[in-house]
């Protein structure tokens, strides 16, 4: 039987990390067209330094969504999207609200495998937006592009359990999360846990913010 392996899929919104990852167990990478998909939801907290202030901004429920395909032995692709949002904004600049929308595309190779460990590093590329509400108003950033590097560490320590970690960095962007996932059955698992994700130098109009984000998560993951 292949050993049991863990991938922590989509951050942390990323800027919430709250971002959160998602988690897919047994995805065998020996087999070309194997993969998974993912859904959900982080109870995230964000944070933000602003025009010169820090703001913070109350726990809100995200959305993610991810997939995964092999498209080589010991390869494969990964997509993780998600939608993290934050209200009531305690703010001398009258903000009311902040959201981010984050998207990763990565490239993962299966490096080691043995006793149950497996290790995955990857490279993609980050893409990052964020938005300001103002009342009726609001304010975008600019996309934020950044090079993604990283590895995916997890641990099959008993039956149907599997521990996992992630982190990754690369210009201006820095993402860590840590997890336990249960397995159902050969198609279905769950997961839960903790995610944090910080992107700098996001521009509004000119004038850079710097962008955090981070909470608890689960998510529901179906293997095929």
């Amino acid at each position: 039987m292949k050993k049991k392996v863990l991938l922590s899929v989509f951050s942390l919104a990323m800027l919430a990390t709250g971002a959160a990852f998602a988690a897919a167990p047994d995805t065998d990478y020996s087999k070309v067209g194997k993969g998974a998909v993912s859904i959900e939801m982080a109870n995230t907290e964000m944070k933000g330094t602003l025009f010169g202030d820090t703001e913070t901004f109350d726990k809100k429920w995200s959305l993610g969504a991810s997939a995964e395909v092999v498209i080589a032995p010991k390869f494969a692709i990964g997509l993780n999207y998600n939608h993290n949002k934050g209200e009531d904004g305690n703010t001398a600049n009258a903000i009311l609200g902040s959201s981010v929308d984050s998207f990763d595309l990565t490239v993962q190779y299966m490096a080691y495998q043995k006793d149950g460990f497996s290790l995955i590093p990857y490279l993609g590329y980050a893409n990052d937006k964020s938005k300001l509400e103002y009342g009726a108003n609001s304010m975008s950033s600019n996309n934020k592009n950044n090079v993604l590097i990283g590895a995916k560490l997890t641990y099959d320590f008993a039956k149907n359990f599997v521990g996992y970690a992630d982190v990754g960095f690369g210009g201006d962007i820095y993402k860590w999360g840590i997890g336990l996932a249960y397995k159902f059955n050969h198609n279905l698992a769950l997961s839960v846990g903790y995610d944090y994700r910080k992107v700098d130098n996001m521009s509004f109009d000119g004038r850079d913010a710097d962008v955090r984000s981070q909470g608890m998560n689960i998510g529901l993951t179906y293997l095929f």
